[in-house]
C-alpha cells in the first residue's frame, strides 16, 4: 500500500488447465549437441573470411558455432581465437580439445591440417 493510492485490484483468476498437481519426470539419458542439431536442424549462417560476431549475426545470447576446414597435409600450428570475448568449446576432427576465453585465447595443443575446427562460443553477455 506504500506504492499505491488506494487498494490494489485482485490478481486475476489462474488460466485453466496451467496449474495443476506437480508431475514426477524421470530423465534415464542425455542427448548430445550434434544430436540436438541434427533432430532440430542446423541452419549455416554466411560463409565469411572473417567470423562475424554475435551483434553482426544479430544474436543476442546462446550458442554460436564457427567451423573452419584446416587445409592439409601441414604440420600443427597453435590455434589462436584473437578478439574473443566469450567462452569457446573447441573441436578438432569431432573430439574436444580445450576451452578458450578471453584470458586464455590459444589451444595447449597445436593443430595440424587437415583438420575440420569447430568453435562453440558460448555468449556471456556484455
Amino acid at each position: 500500500q506504500e506504492y499505491a493510492r488506494g487498494p490494489l485490484p485482485a490478481p486475476p483468476p489462474e488460466p485453466e488447465g496451467l496449474a495443476g498437481p506437480p508431475v514426477r519426470v524421470e530423465l534415464d539419458g542425455w542427448a548430445g549437441l550434434d544430436g540436438v542439431l541434427e533432430a532440430l536442424g542446423d541452419p549455416e549462417g554466411p560463409e565469411s573470411g572473417v567470423a562475424p560476431t554475435f551483434e553482426e549475426l544479430g544474436v543476442g545470447r546462446g550458442l554460436v558455432r564457427y567451423r573452419v576446414a584446416v587445409p592439409g597435409p601441414r604440420i600443427p600450428y597453435p590455434l589462436t581465437a584473437a578478439g574473443l570475448r566469450d567462452r569457446a568449446v573447441v573441436y578438432v576432427d569431432g573430439v574436444r580439445a580445450g576451452v578458450l576465453t578471453e584470458e586464455s585465447v590459444t589451444l595447449p595443443e597445436p593443430v595440424a591440417g587437415g583438420a575440420v575446427v569447430e568453435l562453440w562460443v558460448e555468449s556471456l553477455g556484455r
